[in-house]
């Protein structure tokens, strides 16, 4: 039995108690159930740390039926129904009933979002301040639901106070228009949600993902019609993250078993206009701020080779190990595209991982004109 009493004093005062008490309350009576037979001896549910454990249940079929009987509780609740409602088991899965609710929707979401959203002739926003949009909109959360016609009001007016990013007002270096092929397959796939960690979960979208990484790496140059492997990564940020990850475990297999400071002092080269994610996630990773060297750039904000192979030179001279270089394609400084191939030079001479931030400036790829700005990469 679902203990609520036994919660938190947050979770009792929270809005979210009398569904804890419903739950609660079901599971102590008893109940007639088309159910096959079933022993339940206890469960346990972790709540952010609150215990909530189940004392002994047993269900039993008898006659066809099913009793749900609780084996410790021994106080009679007489306001409790002998049955256990069955609009509790309504499925909240999308069905006929939902069908107008969720067309109603989009409609509103491709005329006010999509297309009025992305008109010259509308505002990129209708700008509020918090103290204003907290008294246009309700932010309390409310332990009832809100009707469907409260909901579209609300999906209206949150269009309505929102940036409108797709805008062609809208200028800023992270954002692009919008594309509707790609909005038609975001949508997809959040009505489908899958997941891409195994082909019996997600058949379709796990080839394609295959597909798309081999052009990938077909476009960036490797090697053998673009043989190797890739993931998609959640953002720029944690990508560098990702290739210190594989630098680690290439050149310093140790410290997977071992842990980081084991052995010598791991030293990652940077330019001083990188993206400060390189020295964030060298401090996640617990490399620390003091293994990663920043090197000098030049009146164009590209790294200065020179300086590089001088500090590569100087940490070795004091025992550490470089383990690789972050070069970057296009820094969020003035849009620089470090020289890759001179920076690949002093990693195959130095025996260190090649890593490349092309965030910004990897679309370069796909363009004749710009492409041998990233000349190297693929090394």
């Amino acid at each position: 039995m679902l203990a609520s009493n036994s919660l938190p004093t947050h979770y009792n005062e929270s809005i979210f108690k009398k569904h804890l008490q419903s739950v609660d309350n079901e599971l102590a009576g008893a109940a007639t159930l088309n159910a096959p037979k079933t022993e339940v001896l206890a469960c346990s549910l972790d709540i952010n740390g609150a215990d909530v454990k189940g004392s002994a249940m047993r269900t039993q079929q008898t006659n066809g039926t099913t009793k749900i009987n609780n084996a410790n509780n021994t106080n009679n609740n007489n306001n409790m129904a002998d049955t256990i409602p069955s609009a509790h088991y309504v499925s909240g899965h999308p069905d006929v009933s939902s069908e107008g609710f969720i067309r109603n929707c989009m409609d509103e979401i491709i005329k006010s979002a999509v297309l009025a959203g992305t008109n010259r002739g509308s505002k990129v926003v209708e700008w509020r301040a918090p103290s204003e949009l907290q008294q246009l909109f309700d932010f309390n959360l409310k332990a009832e639901p809100e009707t469907h016609a409260k909901l579209i009001e609300l999906l209206k007016a949150t269009i309505k106070y929102s940036v409108k990013t797709g805008h062609p007002y809208f200028i800023n270096q992270l954002y692009s228009g919008v594309d509707v092929y790609a909005l038609i397959g975001q949508w997809l796939t959040d009505a489908l949600n899958p997941s891409v960690y195994t082909y019996e979960v997600a058949p379709i979208f796990t080839l394609m993902e295959e597909t798309v990484l081999a052009e990938m790496r077909r476009i960036v140059g490797f090697p053998n019609d673009g043989y190797g492997d890739g993931i998609f990564c959640p953002g720029g940020s944690i990508a560098n993250g990702y290739g210190i990850s594989c630098a680690r475990y290439k050149y310093a297999p140790e410290t997977k078993k071992n842990g980081l400071f084991s052995g010598q002092q791991l030293i990652i080269f940077t330019s001083q206009d990188a993206h400060y994610s390189v020295e964030k996630l060298a401090m996640f990773m617990g490399f620390g701020s003091e293994s990663v060297c920043k090197i000098e750039t030049d009146q164009y904000g590209k790294m200065d080779i020179g300086d590089l192979e001088t500090k590569v030179k100087h940490y070795i001279n004091k025992g550490a190990r470089p383990l690789m270089v972050s070069a970057t394609a296009g820094t969020t400084v003035l849009g620089a595209f470090d020289d890759l191939n001179c920076v690949a030079d002093i990693c195959e001479k130095y025996n260190m991982w090649f890593h490349t931030d092309a965030a910004w400036g990897g679309g370069a790829l796909i363009t004749n004109k710009y492409r041998h700005l990233l000349n190297g990469i693929e090394r």
